[in-house]
């Protein structure tokens, strides 16, 4: 007996943490908070009067379906009715509000949480989520995956799950320490003359116009065939660019994609303004990203002039067939 994660969306930035309907329907009523005898016997044994024991079996319902505990206050009164009418009995709001700050709620939530087999948030869960979240890092990006991965594991685990605010504050802090290791890991092997590479992107050379950043930052039109020539040009140019070191061999694709899209976003002044090791590493994204494009057009060229000269190919064999 355990509690299922509910999908919810926009209200915890469409993460998996559960959340209470407002107005459940009756189907969900009758499946998901009927008592069952046993879960009674177990309120009955524990309790004193009315009061306790309706506030006791909506405190398990409501723990069991999400997998932590909410104030009986902010419980969805239909919730509290349908309760009511299955245990037979009436309690005033008064006295529910009553029960919220009792020790009897302390003392029945430690009973429910061993009816339900499961362990109290505490330091071992927050091994879990940090661990869980460093690794999951590596690869996903947005806050809402890393949440996801952590109540998974959470679940697991069998660990009541903490508040929201908790698990979006300790998402940032993994991927942030995530990202800052990856800056330092790219600052490394950087030489003092592959920095001065860098730094050349953001400079106006004399005769020209524009920083090599504007212009590497110009996406070139559709890959064509007449275009070629400028295609190889502008691949030979951003080789040119980038440092003859492969720094970012070790970092994961989805990490580079990501850096690399943020640079795109920020202008020469504002890359200028980041940290150096975030400066480099941005930049190093972005001309892998950009090196890696001209390599795709150039391709896709490549197979549309293949695809050419087996046209022609074909349609000259069909000539020759019917000549003779």
């Amino acid at each position: 007996m355990y509690f299922r994660i509910l999908l919810t969306v926009t209200a915890i930035q469409e993460t998996a943490y559960p959340r209470l309907k407002s107005s459940p329907s009756s189907k969900d009523l009758k499946a998901i908070y009927t008592p069952t005898s046993e879960e009674l016997e177990l309120a009955r044994k524990h309790t004193k009067n009315q009061q306790t024991f309706l506030c006791f079996l909506v405190l398990l319902k409501t723990y069991q379906r999400l997998g932590y505990s909410i104030p009986i206050a902010i419980t969805p009164p239909k919730i509290i009715q349908h309760i009511c009418k299955i245990a037979q009995t009436a309690v005033s709001s008064p006295e529910l509000r009553d029960y919220d700050c009792s020790k009897n709620r302390t003392r029945h939530l430690a009973i429910i949480r061993d009816f339900l087999d499961i362990k109290a948030y505490g330091k071992k869960a927050t091994k879990v989520i940090h661990k869980t979240m460093m690794q999951a890092a590596t690869t996903l990006q947005d806050y809402g995956d890393l949440i996801n991965v952590a109540l998974e594991e959470l679940v697991r685990h069998r660990f009541e799950l903490p508040g929201f605010t908790t698990l979006e504050r300790m998402a940032r802090k993994a991927r942030k320490a995530f990202t800052e290791e990856i800056y330092k890991r790219i600052l490394k092997p950087l030489k003092k003359s592959n920095r001065k590479q860098l730094d050349a992107l953001f400079v106006v050379e004399d005769g020209s116009t524009s920083a090599p950043w504007n212009d590497l930052k110009q996406e070139p039109g559709r890959p064509t065939l007449g275009e070629l020539r400028d295609l190889i040009e502008r691949l030979n140019w951003i080789a040119s660019l980038r440092p003859q070191t492969d720094v970012l061999a070790d970092i994961p694709e989805a990490k580079i994609k990501q850096l690399a899209a943020e640079a795109r976003s920020l202008d020469i002044a504002q890359m200028k303004r980041l940290a150096p090791e975030k400066r480099y590493a941005l930049s190093l994204a972005f001309l892998a990203r950009q090196h890696a494009q001209a390599l795709d057009d150039l391709a896709e060229i490549f197979i549309k002039r293949m695809n050419a000269m087996h046209r022609k190919g074909a349609d000259a064999l069909q000539l020759y067939r019917k000549e003779q």
